[in-house]
């Protein structure tokens, strides 16, 4: 797929770093038709308010990422993970970190891959990114757990999708390991049917699917990016019920 008709978004990092991001603006009409008919799913493309909203809860706390070995899971056009990637290359003394950036559709991982390219330049040697499709899944088949961080921005559009995000999230996260979930409460919890659910309905439900794959929520956090979201910060215990 070709993303040379993508505008650019300027994203300040820092005074001498600026991410860089091909997106769509909005989802034209022919992308929307081949979603509402399951034929591709082009809403990656796009720059979403919970990945900035993980842009602003990330100032001040980007020592709990250094030197770890860190999970994106729906990372689209690569917002959050090149976000952070960049704004830790500011740091000249970064330990060796690894950012893997992973969706589940094949044109979405190609954008990311285009937009880590273009801003690889101002990548510190020490930080290390990839971009890999990867599938949710309930039972996940995979080598043990290899990350000490996993991250996600924007994901939920329908709260049915939980079981699956948080399934995945545990399955590739150590024990005592950090989950990061950014969200702006719109999802759906009526299993797409348009029924958008109160912060607290999708906060009960967020905590309780947590609850069943390992994780417990340790922390929350409203952030203010032109509009509101929630930040929420699990631990993945070492029993069923994150203890």
């Amino acid at each position: 797929m070709v993303f040379d008709y993508y505008p650019i978004t300027n994203v300040p990092i820092s005074p001498s770093a600026t991410l860089q991001l091909k997106s769509l603006p909005d989802l034209p009409l022919c992308d929307l038709v081949s979603l509402s008919s399951g034929t591709s799913d082009e809403t990656g493309h796009s720059l979403w308010r919970g990945s900035l909203i993980f842009h602003t809860w990330l100032s001040g706390r980007l020592d709990i990422f250094k030197g770890r070995r860190l999970l994106e899971l729906g990372t689209g056009c690569g917002s959050s993970g090149l976000y952070l990637a960049l704004s830790l290359s500011q740091d000249p003394d970064c330990p060796t970190t690894h950012i893997a950036l992973t969706d589940g559709d094949v044109d979405t991982v190609a954008l990311a891959s285009e937009n880590l390219s273009l801003n690889s330049s101002l990548l510190h040697p020490s930080v290390h990114v990839s971009c890999s499709r990867l599938i949710w899944s309930l039972s996940p088949s995979s080598p043990p757990p290899q990350f000490s961080l996993v991250f996600a921005s924007d994901v939920i559009y329908d709260t049915s999708i939980l079981p699956l995000l948080l399934s995945t999230a545990s399955a590739n996260l150590e024990v005592g390991g950090t989950f990061v979930l950014s969200h702006v409460p719109r999802a759906s919890v009526e299993g797409g049917k348009g029924v958008v659910g109160t912060e607290e309905e999708i906060r009960e439900l967020i905590e309780e699917e947590g609850m069943r794959n390992g994780l417990k929520v340790v922390e929350s956090a409203l952030v203010e990016h032109d509009e509101e979201g929630t930040v929420y910060v699990f631990k993945k215990g070492g029993r069923k019920d994150g203890t």
